[in-house]
Order: structure tokens, then sequence, then C-alpha cells
């Protein structure tokens, strides 16, 4: 045991006793976000082909994931076994889906002729949520930019425990035992 935290109240215990306890007060995260950084750096360097200390943790994914990034991204969701951050489709695409969506939900009840309360609305709805899942499929390849909370190695691995916790976790105490 560290002596900084000898001194501390509250941590004078046995040595086979003080690693699960701090393991259990915090310290968790750091350890589950070592292991999905690891695993992912393990990896990007395996699909990439790219040596080891070329992944760190301030490494830009940019600088290291080529622009065909659904090919790639799926290739390391499958070495990895873990779910990674869906890629994000460019703004216009979005905003252009959006805008389709609500616009085939007016339209529908109009061209179907429905009043208000005469299914109007059920019609609406039932015609966006189509276009919407429609939308949502068709703008699919476009899906090439990286989440926004996940531009370098660090952040990916974070998201990536965040999303993979129980997963990740059940490994942890399977080493640990």
């Amino acid at each position: 045991m560290p002596e900084k935290d000898a001194a501390l109240p509250g941590t004078a215990v046995e040595p086979p006793e003080y690693f699960p306890a701090r393991r259990f007060r915090g310290y968790r995260e750091d350890h589950l976000t070592a292991i999905a950084s690891h695993k992912l750096a393990l990896a990007i360097t395996s699909v990439l082909k790219i040596p080891v200390g070329a992944v760190r943790e301030s490494t830009r994914l940019e600088e290291i994931v080529p622009a065909h990034r659904r090919r790639i991204w799926r290739a390391l969701r499958r070495e990895s076994g873990l779910r990674l951050p869906g890629l994000r489709r460019p703004a216009w695409a979005t905003r252009l889906a959006a805008a389709a969506t609500v616009a085939s939900g007016i339209a529908a009840p109009a061209a179907l002729s429905l009043r208000l309360f005469g299914g109007a609305i059920i019609a609406a709805l039932l015609a966006m949520l189509a276009a919407g899942n429609l939308f949502a499929w068709l703008t699919r390849p476009l899906a090439r930019r990286f989440h926004s909370d996940c531009e370098t190695m660090g952040q990916l691995a974070s998201l990536t425990m965040a999303m993979n916790y129980q997963r990740i976790l059940d490994e942890f105490r399977a080493s640990a035992s």
C-alpha cells in the first residue's frame, strides 16, 4: 500500500484487502477504461496494420482511421468485440432528412383528403415514421464522421467503456479472481 494512502484515515487495512477496497472506491472506472483502451488499441493496430506506438490516448482518430471509415469501423467492432459509437451523418444530410420527414407528415393527410379528426393525425404520424426510417436507411452510407465526444483515442476508450460497461466489468472481475 502506498504510504500516502496509508496515512489517510480509514485506510489502515491489510494489503490483501487494500486493492479490492481501492478498486471499488471510484478507481474501477479507470481500470475499465484502460481495458477498453487496450482492446481498442489492439484492434486498431491489427485492422489498420499500424505500429502499436502510433496509437496513444491523445491520438486523433482522424489521423489514423482513413476516409472509408464505415468498413474500418465494422472491422474494429468485430476485432475488439465491443460496441463502438456510431458514425455520424453530415449536418446537411440530417437536416434534409428531417425536412423531408416533416413534409411527408404534412403531405400524407392532404393527399388522402383526411380531416383533422378523421385520421389525419394518425396518417401524418405513420407517414413521418415511415419517411424517417427510410431516410435513416438511405443516408446510412453518408455516416463517416466521428461522434463529437469521440475525437481522440482516449475519448473513444471512455465512450466505449460506457457503452460496454457490463461486458468489460465481467472481463475485469474474471481477470481479478
